[in-house]
């Protein structure tokens, strides 16, 4: 572009060198100076343009020199659901659940998600426990033993029964193996019916509700033989009659 302004100047002062090289000079010096003052300001706008920065498209489509100066862009509402079906923008706008702490410790919102509690006779209803017309416990004795550690601990169990039903009467039937003499299993046997009616005696229980005999080695629990020791059969029975609940079991 400059070339071609100086080229214009230049044939212009030729030409007018050629016919009044006054007129013609004057002319030439006022184009000239025209044509100088065309290229300052090209110059100029050629720097400018060579100095800004790049533009940037803002997120709504229109442009700025820099990012910083688009308008702010507009947040997503975001939407939470509460435990109670409510819909919030934070989750700190929901209602506090309400919770409850189970049997074995855990935390729950509902006691429909507790784990089932395992059942125990103390926590048997009294029309669960007594509405079984019959109970029995079962006690074990090592070889030719007529007394069992065992003996206490199952009394205690009937006695647990006696505090809530009504208990009509306790059968005791005592049981030896087939190792020995029928007569001596059989003498063995009633000792060992005695022995748990005399538990239940002490512990408060009605002599008049307790009956107590010896089988022997007549009605094994496993059938073994002749002459077999079997822990099994080594036992007494305490079989327990219920009846009506909310009656004490005493004298």
């Amino acid at each position: 572009m400059f070339s071609k302004l100086l080229i214009s100047v230049s044939l212009i002062s030729l030409s007018a060198c050629a016919t009044n090289p006054l007129a013609t000079t004057s002319s030439a010096l006022s184009t000239l100076n025209t044509a100088q003052t065309t290229v300052t300001k090209m110059q100029s706008t050629s720097a400018v343009l060579s100095t800004a920065p790049d533009s940037v498209r803002c997120w709504n489509g229109c442009r700025r020199f820099d990012v910083a100066d688009c308008p702010p862009e507009p947040q997503a509402v975001s939407e939470i659901q509460c435990w109670d079906g409510a819909i919030v923008s934070d989750v700190s706008q929901c209602t506090t659940q309400q919770t409850i702490s189970c049997w074995d410790g855990s935390i729950a919102t509902d006691a429909s998600q507790c784990a089932p509690q395992p059942v125990t006779r103390s926590q048997m209803s009294v029309a669960e426990l007594c509405g079984q017309e019959y109970r029995s416990e079962t006690i074990y004795y090592e070889f030719d033993k007529g007394a069992s550690a065992e003996t206490q601990a199952k009394i205690d169990r009937i006695l647990d029964i006696g505090q809530f039903c009504n208990v009509d009467n306790i059968t005791v039937i005592g049981h030896t193996d087939t190792t020995g003499s029928a007569a001596y299993n059989m003498t063995l046997s009633e000792k060992r019916a005695s022995d748990a009616r005399s538990a239940l005696i002490r512990d408060g229980i009605d002599s008049r509700r307790i009956s107590s005999q010896g089988m022997g080695e007549t009605d094994n629990a496993v059938d073994r033989g002749d002459n077999v020791k079997e822990q099994l059969n080594r036992r007494t029975e305490v079989l327990i009659k219920l009846s009506e609940t909310g009656a004490m079991l005493g004298n």
